[in-house]
């Protein structure tokens, strides 16, 4: 078994700091907490600092993505100060601290890695991921695939999940192909529904379009969160394109009935490429 506390690539000094540098950050989260405080850090609930947990994460994505590996370090810390607060309420109410979460952290990445920590043999890649699934599964007691699964999820991940689950046990589709047969057949459900004027079949209807499109992309190999994403600057790209080339054209964008906007459109789309003058903000 190898003994993971010798082998830290950390020296014993910057071990030291971290240390005192966590514990001061704890310190600086509980004073804020007492009635002498931060009136707006006190008054935090778990519910009301949701929000906040997937804005964070949402900003260290977008840094990830541009390559700011300064403001990603910025982001972290905005992001473990979620964990922070999330934990220093718990700890008000007496129900656990910061140094549980870490703890309860600390067994779980050995518990599920025994290829490393134990004397079982090296597995590869695929087998690990089918390890920690296995692992994972036992530790919850769970015998169906879905118990426990979190709605709570963003729906394309959700989606994406789901069919990364069903395809665990066989239930997928053969190939990107098969899945484009069953986006035609979705997609002429919908007209249908669209055509009756049935607003309730629409939305479900809508529904299994979106699920089925969400997994048309798992079989492709891409994340369909981050490909949506990537879809959405796109939009925003040649949307800020167009106005800057009507400006250059003396005219307002918002002037321009839809025809011409739909030219510009189309303008900006042939050129290929266009970068806006602005960075979009999310």
């Amino acid at each position: 078994m190898r003994n993971w506390k010798m082998e830290s690539a950390i020296s014993v000094l910057r071990d030291e700091e971290i240390k005192d540098l966590f514990l001061d950050v704890v310190k600086v989260m509980a004073t804020l907490r007492r009635k002498d405080g931060c009136p707006w850090d006190a008054a935090q609930t778990p519910a009301t600092l949701k929000r906040f947990v997937l804005e964070e994460a949402y900003e260290v994505i977008e840094t990830i993505e541009k390559k700011d590996w300064e403001g990603l370090k910025e982001e972290l810390g905005d992001y473990l100060l979620q964990v922070l607060f999330q934990s220093e309420i718990q700890h008000e109410k007496g129900r656990y601290d910061i140094g549980d979460v870490l703890r309860d952290l600390r067994d779980k990445l050995i518990r599920r890695h025994p290829h490393v920590f134990s004397d079982v043999p090296q597995v590869e890649n695929l087998n690990v991921k089918a390890q920690w699934e296995k692992i994972k599964q036992k530790e919850k007691g769970t015998e169906r695939h879905f118990d426990g699964f979190s709605m709570r999820l963003p729906a394309l991940l959700a989606s994406y999940k789901i069919g990364k689950k069903a395809e665990k046990v066989g239930f997928d589709w053969d190939g990107p192909e098969r899945v484009m047969e069953k986006v035609d057949e979705e997609l002429a459900e919908v007209k249908e529904a669209l055509k009756a004027g049935d607003q309730q079949h629409l939305r479900e209807e809508l529904g299994d379009l979106l699920f089925v499109v969400a997994n048309l992309v798992r079989q492709c190999g891409w994340d369909p969160e981050e490909t949506l994403r990537n879809g959405n600057k796109k939009f925003i790209t040649r949307f800020q394109a167009m106005e800057e080339l009507a400006e250059l054209r003396n005219c307002r964008f918002e002037d321009l009935n839809l025809e011409e906007q739909e030219k510009l459109w189309q303008e900006v789309k042939n050129m290929g490429g266009v970068e806006p003058t602005v960075t979009p903000t999310p």
